[in-house]
């Protein structure tokens, strides 16, 4: 189907142009989280007898340890987390500390394994299944 033009400023839409709505783009990203999510844990399930589990239990812990724990006490304990707060768990829930953190299993155990996938799956589940993107400013930390 050929994309309709855009109606005449003031024209009235005929039922040509008008359309049933997407899926929103928050929907497709989480949707997109999970399948990624979903290969992930097969990947896990079909691989386990050669998963490091301990390396695995550490770096699916690294992300929230650095990222999470330090807002999440703040609030507890002051009622609110600083903007400090907010940008830590950012950058520890984005692609770059996750590929820090595989670069440095790589470089500790001289090669990639299988406990790398910990890093997608904490932040598929985060994304996809929990719905938690990049935490904002203007909402509350937790």
């Amino acid at each position: 189907m050929s994309p309709v033009a855009a109606p005449r400023p003031g024209a009235t839409a005929t039922a040509r142009e008008v359309r049933a709505p997407a899926a929103s783009l928050p929907t497709l990203v989480r949707l997109d989280h999970v399948v990624v999510f979903a290969v992930c844990a097969a990947l896990l399930v079909v691989h386990r007898a050669e998963v490091r589990w301990s390396w695995f239990v550490a770096l699916f812990a690294a992300i929230d340890l650095v990222g999470y724990l330090p807002g999440a006490v703040l609030v507890r304990a002051r009622g609110r987390a600083p903007g400090w707060a907010y940008h830590l768990y950012n950058a520890a829930h984005g692609a770059p500390f996750a590929v820090a953190l595989a670069l440095g299993y790589c470089a500790a155990t001289g090669s990639p394994g299988w406990a790398l996938l910990a890093l997608p799956l904490h932040l598929c589940a985060d994304r996809g299944l929990l719905g938690n993107g990049f935490k904002d400013l203007e909402r509350p930390f937790e």
